[in-house]
């Protein structure tokens, strides 16, 4: 099974991601609202695809990204 990680603090955005996927047997989403949340599901593994929120703030994305490069 694939894990999908979405940062999506918008919940309108974060059901249309629900329903367009909630048919897929081979996908586990999992949708976060805020960078510490993905951080905290980080702990857990890696997941297959991570996808951001155009919502999510420069400085937010880079430190996402800086945290990603530095869990190797």
């Amino acid at each position: 099974m694939s894990l999908v990680l979405a940062v999506q603090p918008d919940a309108a955005q974060a059901r249309v991601l629900r329903e367009m996927l909630r048919d897929d047997a081979a996908l586990h989403l999992e949708i976060v609202t805020s960078k510490q949340e993905a951080f905290d599901a980080l702990r857990a593994g890696i997941p297959d695809l991570i996808l951001l929120s155009t919502l999510l703030g420069p400085k937010d994305e880079e430190e996402f990204v800086a945290h990603l490069r530095a869990l190797g």
